[in-house]
Formats: C-alpha cells, structure tokens, sequence
C-alpha cells in the first residue's frame, strides 16, 4: 500500500513539474489546456533585467472572451520609482462580430482622444466604407489628410479598393491608387498596387504552409526584399530572414519559455546583418509576457 502511494504521489509531482516548466508559478492547470487570453502585460529588457523603456515597445493588451482586442495600451516606466503606468492609445469596437470603430489616443497628451476609424459593412457583411476623422478639440473633423478607401469588390477570395486623397484645390476626393487583394482560406496571398494608369508598381506575394503559417513574403518594390520565416511547434517564429536580394541579408532568431496553457511567457530576440562590408551582431532582447487569463 505505501509502494502504490508513493508512486503516485512521485507521478503527481511529475506532472506538475510537467506542467509549469519555464512557466509562472501561478499557471495552474493540464499542460496542453486551452485558456482564452483576457489581458497580456509585453516587457522589453536589454541584456537580461535593464528595461529598454524605449516608448511604444512596452505595451498591455485587453481581449474579449472571443479573442477581439478591446484596449491597447502603452506601458510608460518610471526609473525612480520603477513602476509601470498602462495607458491606453487604441480602444476598439464590435457590431455583429465585426470591428465597427477603432479609437485613437495620445499617450502623451494626457489620454486625449485624437482620432477615430469607422467602418461599415452591408446587410451581408461586406465592407462599403472606412471614414476617418480626427478629434480635434472634443469635435469631431473630417481628415483630409489620410487615405480614404472605396471597396468595388469584396468577397471570399478578392478585395479590390480605390484609395483616395482629397483634393485642396477643387475641395474634392480624388484617385490616388487602387489596390487588388487576392485571399486563400483567409490568408492573404497576393498584393497588387495599380497608380492613375492601371501600371502595378508594387507587388506583394506571400507563401504559407499547410498549417497556414506565413513562410515567404516576395515584395517587388522600388526596394525588392524577401522575407523567410520558421516556426516551432507551438507555431511561433524562431527565425526570420530579410534579403534584398543582392548583398544585404539580417537574420533574426527568437527562443522562447512556454506557460502550460502553450503560451510563450519569455521570449528572446537577437539579429545578425550580413553584408559585402561587416557582419555585425545586434543587441540582445528579453521580452517577458505577463497572462491573465479568464
């Protein structure tokens, strides 16, 4: 009786070990188990524990029990009393399962509210218009500014879109660009950019597996790149590779420490450059992820 007890306490102890290597103490749970992300802290660190505190790169996130983002925050450090403010510069909004308005805040004006993106959808869900505005003042002022898109076609597999700018002179929008969308089980495949005389100068193909991960990005523009990527088996990066395809190449590899709901919880990141010139190697990241789950 006491050999049959000890061999399933050691099996116990075993499969919890299991089940938070490389992971917080506090995840508790069957290693494999899937949890709906409700709140996710981002934390970049320079040489193991130095805070990078470079502005926009710490950030918070908020999710709704659909896996809809609801607030996006920058994460501001404080040296001295090394603590950290969340504040919010993006707040979005859902109609029917659809992202219907996305709100805009500036981080270092106090919170103010600075812009705002709508977008409506017909009576089958298909987009028909995106407008922005800026706030300016508590008002709300249309932008003349930005791009403002108009959809000619939009279903399953293609999207094709006239983007506009607004003409000062005759106080009117006016063609700037159409572009051409090409979509395979949601994933998109082919970018295709089109000026005032119907001439593709840019073209965009990517390349996924059959998991559906982005493998290879081939951009054809003033600047031809192409990007590789490998994933692990829990589908994250581990290494992207950027090659203009003549000298220049910066290959980026990422390590991570998993939680035991799969999610990564610490992740490291460091770039080589190659070139006809040098190799030069790049600073090393920890980014720490802190989960709150529902």
């Amino acid at each position: 009786m006491r050999t049959s007890y000890l061999l399933m306490l050691m099996m116990l102890n075993i499969g919890m070990a299991s089940c938070q290597q490389n992971s917080d103490p506090d995840c508790i749970g069957k290693k494999g188990e899937k949890r709906i992300i409700k709140s996710e802290k981002i934390i970049y660190y320079l040489n193991g524990e130095e805070r990078r505190a470079s502005f926009g790169s710490d950030e918070m996130n908020e999710y709704d029990q659909q896996g809809n983002l609801l607030v996006h925050s920058i994460v501001l450090y404080d040296k001295d009393t090394k603590t950290d403010e969340a504040v919010p510069s993006s707040k979005y909004h859902y109609k029917n399962g659809k992202m219907s308005k996305q709100e805009n805040f500036s981080v270092l004006r106090g919170g103010i509210k600075t812009y705002e993106i709508e977008t409506f959808y017909d009576k089958d869900t298909k987009i028909t218009k995106v407008v922005h505005t800026t706030i300016d003042q508590n008002k709300p002022v249309l932008d003349k500014n930005s791009h403002y898109y108009e959809y000619t076609v939009n279903n399953e597999n293609t999207k094709t879109s006239n983007v506009l700018f607004y003409n000062e002179a005759n106080k009117k929008f006016e063609f700037n660009y159409r572009l051409a969308q090409k979509f395979e089980r949601n994933n998109l495949i082919e970018e295709l950019y089109f000026d005032n005389k119907n001439n593709t100068y840019r073209a965009i193909k990517n390349t996924y597996n059959d998991k559906n991960l982005l493998v290879k990005t081939i951009n054809r523009d003033q600047v031809y790149s192409e990007v590789y990527y490998a994933h692990n088996e829990q589908n994250d990066i581990v290494k992207r590779k950027y090659t203009d395809g003549e000298d220049f190449v910066s290959e980026t590899t990422y390590t991570y420490k998993y939680d035991c709901y799969g999610n990564w919880i610490e992740k490291t990141e460091e770039e080589l450059t190659k070139s006809k010139v040098k190799n030069e190697t790049g600073p090393k990241y920890t980014i720490k992820r802190q989960i709150i789950y529902y």
